[in-house]
């Protein structure tokens, strides 16, 4: 009778722990996107209006609305989504601020933005109204940072719903007055319900999902989950553990829904290019079909499972359209093999004349023209500050296929400057617009080397341009005579590349033979228009393929010579070590004879490089020679993108930045970044190099500052100086003679402020690069172990000696 009374006891319990109601968090049941951690130009659950600010891409979640700089370009921000909720009690927060004109008003009720949620709304607070922040941060990402990731800038708003009902949840605000400015970040959405309504709503949310088109993988996890957690009902822990268990697989399962629904439009897209296409090459496209059917789709679970398939069926897509055509009418998308290349200045060559400013990717949003549906947040520009400039501002694509193209951009200029859009001899003149984007296009471009060089040129009264978005679409095929002529160009521009290869010594004997091989492969190809393009395909791209190989063959063939002289002359406590490093250098040179691909040629220059390093922290250099230490130096180029492990002092806008922007360039730097500083007193940056060998070093540094500045170079106790030229070109310094004798180095660099004559304000601020720390050489034991043989010597017998 005891334990009956025991198990109704715990009955009891259990029942009136569902009872109890309290607030739950059901953000994610019915808002999408509650934390603006996607991309605003890429999300689709927020409806935008006005939206400047991106968080995500700063790494910050948030978005922004601003009312503009110069002039009140916009008068409202919002986002907003619509949700059904069921009858009941809630509540909502949110992170968000208003900013009116450039006030930091300490009242919130100044704001003049809201949250909402159906007809209830809550002012959010002012930029300067919260506490614990002095100075109030006035720019992003910095305000970001402040009202985000420390919890600051809340708002919250309760409302009770009597019925089931659709509402508008988000942010608002009006603008009055340029510079006005909202960010908003993270909503959350309670209800204040039961343990088992919990349940119940979750359970019921996740069987929905059964209903979205899931894939095999994701419906079996789906009926999975809801069997596992179907009787566990009995007490209040297993409720919750249930629920916990459902809202994960239904997180899981919404994360990769939109991944799942995104391959298969693809999949559709990649049918319809086959129906509107030809196959150049037989079996093309039932391998086409085979790599889509077999991609993994239906099994596919996580977001790794996803991208996976995903890149099954690009290079599936990539492959038939390299070896197809389109039908009289339609095109391929060929956008595909430049994407990014309006993103960055990489690849882009100017020639300007008259220009002296800002040349740099612009990630302003400030040329979009809504009118026109022309929107893309960033652009590569050139402004000159009214100044006018001529040139050409050029990108050339090789290895694409011969044929006929089409290519447009977003493009801009000032009004009144004559700057055409050109590729491979065509041109169109840019059009008047307010200087925001127009969208030039050139048709019928033709392709007969597999090159495409494009871009814009400014002939006359330009001061300001930038392109952006550019789309390249493929037509068809050359006509015959043409491709017989383009075939006959390939193959005489393959042979004098091979001709030299040989003479030069920079090809392998695997290499030699497919180049022969192709060579006499189209030698006498039929009049078909097909044949004809693979065939100058093929030879186009073993040309371009041959100049990188022969580059990378020579480097590592240096590398193999180098590797040789070293163990010559070095000198090493156990013969083992030159055992193995003369056996790494040797198999690299038998590789390198039968390496056809330029990744296994650098593969082989890697492995070489790794025994190298082995090598020389055991090994002493001798005859005059030195081992390069570099590789003892964290990030000694900055290439991370990051300070780490350097560190700075005493400048400003101090850190490490792209190379390519015209305000951190240096024209003859190593990498994609420099390190930057400027200021009016002790900057500098330093790394204490640790785990070197006790010995005699040489380091050497490429520094640029501006004309005129000293510049010194620390290696331990020692320096040495030299003046900079200016800003855009970097100069070498090198201290040589430097002991270390405990392991560790001190590397610094610092300008010396007061080397030159103060002639204005911008004189006494020098700014400072500092990019590629090389060639830490190493002159090693020599002395060393000549003074051991000498010990050795002493140590003998008196008739031995």
């Amino acid at each position: 009778m005891k334990r009956i009374l025991l198990s109704l006891t715990a009955v009891l319990f259990a029942v009136v722990g569902w009872a109890q109601s309290e607030w739950k968090d059901i953000t994610s049941d019915y808002i999408k996107n509650a934390a603006m951690s996607i991309d605003k130009d890429q999300q689709t659950d927020w409806t935008l209006v006005g939206c400047t600010d991106n968080g995500p891409s700063e790494g910050y979640n948030v978005y922004g609305f601003y009312a503009g700089w110069g002039a009140l370009e916009s008068t409202v921000g919002s986002a907003k989504q619509d949700i059904t909720l069921p009858a009941g009690k809630y509540r909502m927060t949110g992170y968000a601020f208003f900013r009116q004109g450039l006030k930091f008003d300490v009242e919130p009720s100044k704001s003049l933005g809201k949250m909402i949620a159906g007809e209830e709304s809550a002012v959010i607070p002012t930029l300067g109204s919260v506490s614990g922040l002095d100075p109030y941060p006035d720019n992003f990402p910095q305000a970001a940072d402040a009202f985000y990731n420390k919890n600051l800038y809340q708002s919250t708003l309760e409302f009770t719903l009597s019925e089931d009902k659709t509402i508008t949840v988000g942010f608002e605000c009006t603008f009055d007055l340029q510079q006005s400015w909202m960010l908003i970040g993270e909503m959350k959405l309670y209800r204040e319900m039961t343990i088992l309504d919990e349940y119940k709503l979750v359970r019921e949310s996740l069987k929905s999902l059964q209903t979205e088109g899931l894939n095999a993988g994701l419906m079996e996890k789906v009926n999975a989950t809801l069997a596992e957690t179907e009787n566990m009902v009995g007490s209040d822990e297993e409720l919750n553990s249930a629920t916990s268990m459902m809202r994960t697989t239904k997180t899981e399962v919404e994360e990769v829904l939109p991944k799942l629904k995104e391959i298969e439009e693809y999949l559709v897209f990649c049918e319809n290019v086959i129906s509107i296409s030809t196959e150049k090459r037989a079996g093309v496209t039932d391998a086409f079909k085979e790599a889509l059917k077999t991609s993994g789709l239906e099994s596919a679970v996580t977001p790794e499972d996803f991208a996976g398939v995903k890149t099954v069926c690009e290079n599936a897509y990539i492959e038939y359209i390299l070896n197809a055509v389109p039908n009289q009418g339609e095109f391929f998308d060929y956008t595909i093999f430049i994407e990014g290349i309006g993103n960055s200045t990489n690849g882009w060559v100017n020639e300007f004349t008259g220009f002296n400013k800002n040349y740099q990717y612009n990630g302003a949003s400030n040329k979009n023209n809504e009118a026109l549906g022309l929107i893309k947040p960033g652009y590569i520009e050139a402004w000159n500050n009214g100044a006018v400039f001529t040139g050409t501002l050029i990108y050339t694509k090789n290895n694409l296929p011969t044929g006929i193209y089409k290519l447009s951009a977003y493009a801009f200029k000032n009004n009144g400057a004559t700057v055409n859009f050109t590729a491979n001899g065509q041109t169109v003149a840019l059009q008047d617009a307010g200087g925001l984007y127009t969208n030039p296009v050139l048709e019928n471009i033709e392709v007969t080397d597999g090159s495409l060089t494009f871009g814009l040129e400014m002939i006359e009264k330009a001061d300001w341009i930038g392109i952006t978005n550019i789309k390249l679409s493929y037509i068809g095929l050359l006509g015959i005579d043409k491709l017989k002529v383009s075939l006959e160009e390939a193959r005489t521009a393959l042979q004098a590349a091979f001709d030299v290869a040989v003479a030069d010594r920079k090809i392998g004997k695997a290499m030699k033979a497919k180049v022969e091989e192709l060579m006499a492969a189209t030698g006498a190809v039929d009049d078909d228009a097909i044949a004809l393009t693979d065939a100058c395909s093929k030879v186009i791209a073993m040309t371009n393929s041959l100049s990188e190989i022969t580059e990378a063959y020579a480097k590592v063939g240096q590398q193999i010579k180098d590797a040789m002289m070293s163990a010559m002359y070095a000198t090493v406590d156990n013969p083992e070590d030159k055992t193995n490093y003369t056996a790494a250098y040797t198999k690299a040179n038998t590789d390198l004879e039968e390496a056809v691909t330029l990744e296994t040629i650098q593969v082989i220059g890697t492995e070489l490089a790794e025994a190298t390093k082995t090598f020389v922290l055991v090994a002493y250099p001798g005859n005059g020679k030195t081992f390069d230490y570099t590789f003892m130096i964290e990030n000694p180029s900055f290439e991370t993108g990051e300070l780490s492990p350097w560190t700075a002092a005493n400048g400003g806008d101090t850190g490490v930045k792209e190379n390519s922007n015209g305000t951190y360039n240096i024209t003859n730097a190593h990498g994609d970044y420099v390190f930057n500083t400027w200021g009016t007193s002790n900057m500098h940056v330093q790394q204490t190099v640790t785990g070197l060998r006790d010995g005699v070093y040489k380091l050497t540094a490429l520094v640029a500052a501006d004309a005129g500045t000293t510049l010194t170079l620390t290696a331990g106790v020692k320096t040495a100086n030299v003046a900079a030229i200016d800003k855009a070109t970097g100069v070498d310094v090198s201290v040589d003679g430097v002991e270390v004798v405990n392991g560790e180095l001190l590397v610094k660099v610092l300008p010396q402020i007061g080397s030159r004559p103060i002639t204005s304000v911008w004189n006494t601020q020098a700014r400072l690069f500092i990019q590629k720390f090389r060639q830490l050489s190493l002159r090693l034991r020599k002395v060393r172990a000549w003074m051991k043989s000498v010990i050795l010597k002493s140590q003998l017998p008196d008739n031995m000696q």
